[in-house]
């Protein structure tokens, strides 16, 4: 069901033929609603019936303290509304955050407050303006204006995520290790258009359509379904490595945005070797 809100709207797009949807709720803010769905995966129903519950959200937009202040209610609004979910599992938290850095409070609050929430790829840093996330940068795909009104500029941020609730990492319904991206996204067109040739991973029309479709690209993930997997048993194979830290040559500790080689270190023991260059 449609349901019209004070601003722009979200919408759940789902296969019937997969999925049942039991019910819609709205959060409201004092700009948007955030939009919760609810629904099961119908080969799973029985004794360990998965449900899902998604949210689709649209935070205040605007690189300054008050807008930034304004996200963060919004975040704290969604969180509290999961936080006192009983019964509650397999949460999917989506949408445009409109956050500039991990440090944001807003962010923070979705990863950290009451229920957890992870970043799928685990790339938290200073995301705006930072040819490191080329990426995962999601906007901006366009450097001219269209008659759609959307944001100009090049690609330059993450704004658009989807963060996923501990459950969905190691149990029966489980995140694809590596299956989260920003669609279309080569990581060479850091401050440029998305318009003409030249994409590396995708043929050109579909570049191109991704540059009139919107000043977004869509992020996607996959979700695989195994009932023979306990919602308690590690699994190890579909968690990705968490960064630990990042050291130059002399051992200290440093910031991705510093020229030079680097050492990538994680927690599952590998160590990479990165030249940053820009």
């Amino acid at each position: 069901p449609f349901i019209d809100g004070p601003d722009t709207d979200n919408l759940l797009f789902y296969k019937k033929s997969l999925f049942t949807l039991v019910e819609t709720n709205v959060i409201a803010t004092n700009l948007r609603d955030i939009n919760e769905y609810v629904l099961y995966l119908d080969e799973s129903i029985g004794s360990d019936t998965s449900f899902i519950y998604v949210y689709v959200s649209h935070l205040k937009a605007g690189n300054d303290f008050q807008n930034a202040n304004q996200r963060t209610l919004e975040a704290t609004a969604l969180k509290n509304y999961i936080n006192n979910r009983s019964n509650g599992e397999h949460f999917i938290v989506s949408g445009d955050f409109n956050v500039y850095d991990a440090d944001e409070n807003a962010y923070q609050a979705l990863l950290s407050y009451g229920l957890p929430l992870n970043d799928p790829i685990d790339q938290q840093g200073e995301w705006h303006n930072n040819s490191y996330y080329a990426d995962i940068h999601t906007q901006s795909t366009r450097t001219s204006n269209l008659s759609d009104g959307g944001s100009i500029g090049g690609m330059d941020d993450r704004f658009d995520f989807i963060l996923i609730s501990d459950d969905l990492l190691d149990g029966s319904l489980s995140y694809v290790n590596n299956s989260y991206q920003s669609f279309g996204q080569d990581g060479q067109h850091f401050n440029l258009s998305f318009n003409g040739s030249g994409n590396e991973v995708v043929p050109n029309y579909i570049n191109t359509a991704l540059y009139n479709m919107s000043d977004h690209l869509p992020v996607i993930m996959e979700l695989r379904y195994d009932p023979s997997v306990s919602s308690l048993k590690e699994n190890t194979d579909n968690k990705s490595p968490k960064l630990l830290a990042i050291k130059d040559l002399l051992g200290r500790t440093v910031s991705p945005k510093q020229n030079g080689f680097q050492f990538h270190i994680y927690d599952n023991g590998k160590v990479e070797k990165k030249l940053i260059v820009y």
